[in-house]
């Protein structure tokens, strides 16, 4: 593993991050590289993330935004070897998924407009004013229900039913993706996909053998990489998508576990998570 800025520059030359200022962050084993364009950073992680081969440094994105210079000193950070012994043996789901559980609300009555906000449509859009998919699936909706048992209703009547999928509203919403107004990579000192939530800020974050487990599992199954960590936000991008359908619908809920200020119901975010490569979470 390369430690000495000087080091990271020369691997760095020919790539997006060529004469792009390397340095040491106090305290800590970790260096950061500066990256000019906030709006594009998939190029300089992405540039980084090649050269980690060389430097032996997996790259995820922080900003200065939220509270000035990078300071992993101040933190007491666990050891990489009892994090990652940890991260295969721990199952986070079960804790993670107690509160959506605890919180699932009881619904008399199920209106049309239930059923709008729970098939992802917003105030404003056409499928709002003229909620066709809605109007389709409300006379098979039972009352009285919860609202987790809504969506799952809903999604059993839509998978498997092309001429219902192609009324899906906002089917090809993208997930938003914060812009900070600095960014910089930190190159980190593993090339683990999972270890990197030793070095997470995110907040209210469970601890970091938790967020270890999630990014491991994710990773294992769905190629998942964490390229930023914005304070109260993680984004990650994939190298494999689930399928609409049971698979996703799982997903789904594993990511409003973890990031529980998301709001986007699980119906609409399982069919975002089976069309796109980024993931985001939110957690305030």
């Amino acid at each position: 593993m390369l430690s000495h800025p000087d080091e990271i520059s020369a691997v760095f030359q020919g790539t997006a991050l060529e004469g792009q200022p390397v340095t040491q962050v106090a305290d800590s084993d970790v260096l950061v590289v500066d990256w000019p364009d906030p709006g594009d950073l998939l190029t300089g992680w992405r540039a980084a993330r090649e050269a980690m081969e060389v430097t032996g440094r997996r790259p995820v994105a922080f900003t200065p935004d939220f509270g000035g210079p990078l300071d992993f000193g101040q933190y007491r950070l666990p050891g990489l070897a009892d994090l990652e012994a940890a991260s295969g043996e721990l199952d986070p789901w079960p804790a993670l998924h107690a509160w959506e559980e605890a919180a699932d609300m009881v619904m008399e009555t199920v209106t049309l407009e239930n059923v709008s906000v729970a098939l992802g449509t917003y105030v404003g859009e056409p499928e709002w004013r003229e909620p066709t998919l809605a109007r389709d699936l409300l006379p098979q909706i039972e009352s009285p229900t919860t609202w987790n048992t809504l969506q799952y209703d809903l999604f059993e009547l839509i998978v498997g039913h092309p001429a219902r999928l192609a009324l899906m509203p906002g089917r090809d919403r993208p997930l938003r993706v914060y812009v900070p107004n600095r960014v910089q990579l930190a190159l980190l000192p593993t090339t683990s996909p999972w270890l990197t939530a030793r070095w997470a800020f995110y907040s209210y974050q469970p601890e970091p053998k938790v967020l270890a487990a999630c990014l491991r599992q994710w990773h294992q199954t769905w190629g998942a990489e964490l390229v930023a960590s914005w304070d109260c936000m993680l984004q990650l991008v994939t190298a494999r998508r689930p399928e609409f359908g049971q698979e996703s619908w799982d997903l789904a809920r594993q990511h409003l576990a973890l990031g529980r200020d998301l709001q986007i119901p699980q119906l609409s975010l399982a069919w975002s998570l089976a069309h796109s490569d980024t993931w985001v979470m939110e957690k305030f």
